[in-house]
């Protein structure tokens, strides 16, 4: 009895192993058979990963600040009467473009004391501001801190032999004052010597330390 037991035990697990494998094969028949990989345009690229400085300038310039000035008449703020904000990016002023901190600067110095109407980019909208430059300490003032460029370094991570195109992993560049995305419009690289390297932890990244070869005495 206790044979026919065996026997019968292996039997089954004989037969469940053959219909465990029927499926698998039905499985396999149902299965359309995969076509073959279309051929892909390969795009050949040099990896580089090697150091490089970086100088970008912005299109217009940020206003980071405002002052006030002494006058004869009293400390005055222009920025503030003409509702001039921080944050905001001159562009033009009376109708010309403006990209650096000479150009307004040098309309500022060379007003006469005529208003000058500023072009401004905020929030995503167009404005017009009305500054009235003063007399301070011999010449005329604004009362306005921008800034135009900022500088760093960063890591090539590929080059394109085919057209010159050149890439690295970024990120957005926020202003020190605004805290707002520095409104870039063109840029250079520059040789760069690393001086040192910060170890990235958790919450606060790594970052390569360094300046400019061109800096060198």
């Amino acid at each position: 009895m206790k044979n026919q037991k065996k026997i019968f035990l292996k039997q089954s697990v004989a037969a469940l192993a053959a219909a465990v494998m029927l499926s698998m094969c039905s499985a396999a028949a149902a299965e359309p058979e995969a076509e073959p990989a279309s051929t892909a345009n390969v795009q050949m690229l040099v990896p580089c990963g090697m150091p490089f400085g970086i100088k970008l300038f912005t299109n217009g310039v940020v206003v980071v600040g405002t002052a006030d000035l002494e006058t004869s008449s009293g400390m005055v703020n222009p920025p503030k009467e003409a509702d001039v904000r921080i944050g905001d990016v001159i562009q033009t002023i009376d109708g010309k473009p403006v990209n650096s901190n000479e150009q307004l600067s040098k309309a500022i110095l060379n007003c006469s004391g005529r208003s000058l109407n500023l072009g401004i980019s905020r929030n995503g909208s167009k404005v017009i501001a009305k500054l009235s430059p003063v007399q301070s300490t011999g010449c005329y003032r604004a009362g306005l801190w921008v800034r135009d460029s900022a500088a760093g370094v960063g890591t090539l991570t590929y080059y394109d032999p085919n057209n010159g195109f050149f890439a690295g992993l970024g990120h957005g560049i926020t202003d020190p004052d605004t805290k707002e995305i520095m409104p870039f419009g063109c840029g250079d690289i520059v040789p760069v010597t690393i001086s040192g390297i910060q170890k990235g932890i958790y919450g606060n990244p790594g970052e390569l330390q360094g300046y400019f070869s061109s800096d060198i005495p």
